[in-house]
């Protein structure tokens, strides 16, 4: 990103947010001629013990059976009544693996799918997150829906509202973020996966703003792409997307906006050289995959007021040692909980990341697991964070041992580290101002601060978005704070 100053644009030496591909090469071959330094081939073929191929497809065998299953820290036991359905039974601290199977559907497709993202001979240019050249065709907008659709509500009060004054909360690098703003309105009066009235007869059009007039859980067939300039409100709604999630795979300029998200095959939601993007108040996970994965050069994103939960591999922002042009992706990250999340809190190689006023709760322990990891020349803001450390106090990397061995840079100011988790700064000097590129604001990360996170991180229902918590949402792009 340059910024414009008198007519010109100008990169500072050290603090532009999307750093010189020629300094970050440079950067790689220093390391690697080093007499200390492994090469960096091996390094982009390095695996982690227990990834190793060709077990890219992997179930957790223990306590598994056709009425038992456990994916990340969750158990599922079949309904006794009803075949069907899984119930939560029991939650418990992660394992030290990276394979996880979830439940099968009641069609008998079993999930798990899993990417490698260490090991290259199972990536794909897409990270195997989604191959767009063989991304299914989205179904015929006039095509029937199989089985019966929900019974239609009356039309979401949402709509009586300026519910397009919701673009006004963005804030971070995703404010210029617009969606449906203007657009015709797209009513979703059906959960089936496809047909008229659906989500994903919606999500095809573009230029939409979408609303739900329909409670319930869709359980989607196959991922739900989203064109551009689209809105997906969910707010007046409970809506719950189940066995697959949402991609915004080169496409600009999209809101996703209070849903639920879980026990997905794959990515919950996949952005991929994406534009202007914001997402808000979602709750995602468990997943397969990771709950939202930010890849190839994907730019202007913000995460915000999002409950993540009950995941092992949590949140990519660049997912190869070897994607240099990933320098020029620019994320911000505020106010979301990270609850009981194993790894990848996130983990950024390359991109310039804001996290600032995010709640990360009990990350795991053992091989792989951790909290923040910035790595590969990346530049990591953290500022009024709340680190509350379990087990594992390493709150913050910027270099792994054996697999990520190149340095990321972090400006550690103003968390409050609890329970002694550890939280650093390394060279913050290379590490951008976001107030050069952006307003925002600052809340002390209280106890307080933590619980109200804790509080309204995630979907939320009706009342909330009448609620003063929601209105003071909307003061997110002034300057100041505590």
């Amino acid at each position: 990103m340059l910024k414009y100053v008198n007519g010109t644009t100008s990169v500072g030496s050290h603090k532009a947010p999307i750093a010189s591909a020629l300094v970050v090469l440079a950067l790689m071959f220093s390391w690697a001629t080093s007499a200390s330094a492994a090469p960096i081939g091996d390094l982009l073929s390095a695996n982690r013990d227990n990834q190793a191929a060709p077990n890219h497809l992997r179930a957790l065998s223990r306590g598994s059976s056709n009425d038992a299953k456990r994916v990340g820290s969750v158990s599922y036991k079949k309904d006794e009544n009803d075949p069907a359905v899984w119930k939560t039974v029991h939650k418990a601290t992660y394992p030290t693996t990276y394979a996880t199977t979830l439940p099968p559907k009641a069609n008998g497709v079993t999930f798990g799918r899993q990417d490698l993202d260490t090991d290259f001979s199972l990536i794909r240019v897409a990270s195997d997150d989604l191959d767009v050249a063989e991304a299914e065709p989205e179904a015929d907008e006039n095509s029937k829906a199989d089985g019966n659709s929900a019974t239609i509500a009356a039309p979401n009060p949402i709509t009586d509202t300026d519910y397009e004054a919701l673009v006004n909360n963005a804030a971070g690098f995703g404010q210029g973020v617009s969606g449906g703003l203007g657009a015709e309105l797209c009513r979703v009066t059906s959960l089936e996966d496809k047909g008229a009235g659906t989500l994903r007869n919606c999500a095809r059009k573009g230029n939409r703003w979408i609303v739900f007039d329909v409670s319930g859980e869709i359980s989607l067939e196959k991922v739900v792409r989203i064109a551009n300039d689209t809105t997906i409100d969910g707010r007046g709604a409970d809506i719950t997307l189940t066995n697959h999630g949402l991609s915004a795979v080169r496409r600009e300029n999209i809101i996703i906006h209070n849903l639920k998200i879980e026990r997905i095959n794959g990515d919950g939601v996949t952005v991929f050289e994406a534009k202007n993007i914001w997402i808000n108040h979602v709750t995602v996970g468990p997943t397969t995959d990771g709950t939202i994965d930010i890849t190839d050069q994907s730019q202007n994103v913000t995460v915000s007021w999002s409950h993540i939960k009950e995941q092992d591999k949590t949140m990519l922002i660049g997912n190869r040692n070897d994607k240099v042009e990933d320098a020029a992706m620019t994320v911000t990250l505020h106010h979301n909980w990270y609850d009981n999340t194993f790894e990848r809190n996130p983990l950024v190689r390359f991109a310039s990341v804001h996290m600032y006023n995010n709640v990360l709760s009990d990350w795991g322990e053992g091989e792989g697991g951790g909290g923040v990891k910035a790595v590969y020349g990346a530049q990591m803001l953290l500022e009024n964070n709340v680190f509350q450390a379990g087990t594992n106090t390493e709150a913050v990397l910027n270099v792994v041992p054996g697999w990520l061995d190149v340095p990321g840079y972090i400006n550690a100011r103003g968390n409050s580290p609890l329970n002694g988790a550890r939280v650093f700064s390394a060279e913050p000097d290379r590490v951008f101002e976001a107030r050069d590129f952006y307003d925002y604001r600052l809340d002390n990360p209280t106890h307080e601060f933590m619980n109200t996170v804790k509080t309204y991180a995630g979907w939320q229902p009706a009342s909330f978005f009448q609620s003063d918590v929601f209105a003071a949402e909307a003061g997110a792009r002034t300057s100041g704070g505590d």
